[in-house]
């Protein structure tokens, strides 16, 4: 009797086990009407995936959307499996495929977003384009198309920023650094712009018109913003969302910039002037591609 209690026991834990890494590998349990978990950081430029979350309550089910502060949380929820799918940066999509984690993870997708220079002043000060002589502005880090294109056009407007501080950042410390009163303007890139001007600070100058790539680079590597990267094991239910993925960029933008504003909380007043983000199947070749063409050589 004592021997069949400890095989019923081995066998139970077993079966425990078992679950426990199902649950790893597919991610936890889903809502009773969703069809898949994402995770996402709340950014407005993803609203290719609010727009999707929205044409699923049409249909009478849902995309289980769960925020995370950063992408790098993602990440680790991808790894760990309570998320069947995630939205995320570069950097961090390139952390995940040097871990060797194919097997488990794919990149399916990316969400892009139009090029364009746009220079932001913080949002404390009330100045105009030419009082911005002797203050500092960020610009980019890496690459000098923006900052070309930014002197052309103040040499068109007649403008002289002879005695202005240029400080060279990356985007996001572009960001923080407008916050934390840092600098006085910043020259920044399509999406960070759009972030930029929805936290309040003002446009002076803005260029649409910039085509993203040269002959050095193809025009992804300027305007791709998120991967989504999926569990194979939820491949079916992937692809389903990615269809509505791709549906949204046929959608009125109005609804898109409504169902944004309704998913993330920005005022609907704040998107109305921005461009629209799209989403386009991916794949690992999409990383190598612009891994290859990043970095201090791109666009010089």
């Amino acid at each position: 009797m004592k021997k069949h209690s400890i095989l019923w026991i081995s066998i139970g834990l077993s079966v425990l086990v078992a679950l426990a890494i199902i649950v790893l590998r597919t991610g936890s349990s889903l809502s009773k009407d969703a069809l898949i978990i994402v995770g996402h950081t709340g950014n407005p430029i993803l609203s290719p995936l609010y727009v999707s979350m929205h044409t699923a309550r049409e249909q009478d089910w849902s995309i289980d959307a769960r925020k995370f502060q950063g992408t790098s949380e993602i990440g680790y929820a991808l790894l760990a499996g309570t998320i069947d799918a995630g939205f995320l940066d570069i950097d961090k999509a390139k952390a995940l495929h040097d871990l060797d984690v194919d097997e488990v993870l794919e990149i399916v997708g990316s969400v892009t977003f139009p090029y364009g220079a746009t220079l932001v002043l913080r949002k404390d000060l009330d100045l105009r384009l030419n009082d911005l002589n002797g203050k500092t502005i960020a610009i980019p880090a890496i690459g000098h198309e923006l900052f070309d294109a930014f002197n052309e056009d103040l040499d068109r407007l007649s403008v002289t920023l002879d005695d202005a501080r240029f400080v060279k950042l990356s985007y996001e410390d572009m960001l923080a650094a407008l916050e934390a009163r840092v600098v006085h303007a910043a020259l920044l890139k399509g999406s960070h712009a759009a972030l930029a001007e929805i936290q309040g600070h003002p446009i002076l100058y803005q260029n649409w018109d910039l085509e993203p790539g040269n002959e050095c680079c193809p025009a992804i590597v300027d305007q791709l913003e998120y991967f989504l990267v999926v569990n194979k094991t939820r491949m079916p239910q992937a692809d389903t969302l990615q269809n509505l993925l791709l549906d949204s960029n046929e959608r009125d933008a109005q609804l898109i910039r409504a169902q944004t504003a309704a998913r993330t909380g920005y005022p609907l007043k704040a998107l109305q002037n921005l461009p629209i983000a799209s989403y386009e199947r991916a794949n690992e070749l999409t990383l190598a591609l612009l891994l290859e063409h990043s970095g201090e050589d791109h666009h010089d």
